[in-house]
């Protein structure tokens, strides 16, 4: 069997390199948009920054902050997969930034022990928005955000699997043909929009999240 020389090339630079045209085609078409994730993520970093806590905090709080950090990083890693072309896995990192909220919120609350066994590593964060629903309103948590949070995760969830969802992000409108790697598909701008539009929006409550983190902690 021949070996393709030039194909092994080819993704050797894909693998090294990544598609730059691909990114710099996403941001020609959506460059407001992203500025004002950037932003919204700007504000959410500057709330943690200025999160009121001394050098007599407790580990809990001090935990929940370093976890409200993680969920920052994966929105922006979401964004960044997903104007490199790389939908399905930007949709997998950000169930991941979603499943860091609801154990930020779980860890804030004392009574649940969650914080105990997340030291300890025992924790299944998978099982943390199924958790938050069942205790989520007796933690202070308000029901517009549990149901917000709750639509955003169960949509997400199907980009997590192999599911016809997130079968049909590998493949091209334009071509109905296979991709391997990122890719901009000029037929699938309005697809493109709503997501982007989606993210902006998230972002923009990120830092209401922190002060509903804030809540349950005083409330221990």
């Amino acid at each position: 069997m021949d070996f393709d020389r030039e194909i092994e090339s080819h993704f050797q630079t894909l693998v090294k390199k990544g598609q730059i045209d691909v990114q710099e085609l996403f941001i020609k078409h959506f460059e407001n948009e992203i500025d004002l994730f950037s932003s919204h993520m700007a504000s959410a970093h500057n709330a943690w920054k200025n999160w009121d806590t001394n050098s007599n905090v407790d580990e809990r709080e001090g935990f929940c902050k370093l976890l409200y950090l993680s969920i920052i990083s994966l929105q922006i890693s979401s964004m960044q997969q997903f104007i490199t072309g790389h939908i399905s896995s930007s949709g997998n990192t950000q169930r991941q930034a979603f499943e860091s909220i609801a154990t930020t919120y779980l860890c804030a609350n004392n009574s649940l022990q969650v914080f105990d066994s997340m030291k300890q590593d025992k924790y299944s964060t998978q099982k943390s928005f199924k958790h938050l629903k069942k205790h989520g309103e007796s933690m202070g948590v308000l029901p517009e955000a549990l149901a917000f949070l709750d639509e955003m995760y169960n949509f997400y969830s199907e980009l997590s699997h192999f599911s016809f969802l997130s079968r049909s992000m590998l493949l091209g409108p334009e071509t109905r043909s296979m991709y391997i790697g990122g890719y901009f598909d000029n037929k699938a701008m309005d697809v493109y929009r709503h997501e982007i539009e989606r993210k902006v929006g998230i972002s923009s409550k990120l830092v209401n999240i922190l002060q509903g983190i804030q809540y349950v902690l005083s409330r221990n």
